[in-house]
């Protein structure tokens, strides 16, 4: 009989965490290393896209999530280096 496998994610992020919980869930051992001693707040915001939202949805988060997010009105993409709005970059 073969081994359970196992994976090392490095980093506590919504990436590392998220892949953490799907490996669990078909029964893979995932361990998630960090640097950080404390995961909390940050007072950054997080953008999450649509695909981004669909997996959550396929690990049973959708709910948590919409209780602590929200869809915003607009969002306004702008050119790194002169901050064009994007529709009129190059």
């Amino acid at each position: 009989m073969g081994r359970k496998p196992r994976v090392a994610l490095v980093g506590g992020g919504l990436g590392g965490l998220t892949a953490a919980l799907a490996l669990t869930r078909v029964g893979i051992e995932a361990h998630v290393f960090e640097q950080a001693g404390v995961l909390r707040e940050v007072g950054a915001g997080i953008g999450i896209s649509a695909n981004a939202v669909k997996v959550l949805r396929a690990l049973g988060l959708e709910t948590e999530l919409r209780k602590r997010g929200f869809e915003p009105e607009a969002s306004v993409g702008r050119d790194w280096t002169t901050a064009k709005r994007c529709s009129e970059c190059r």
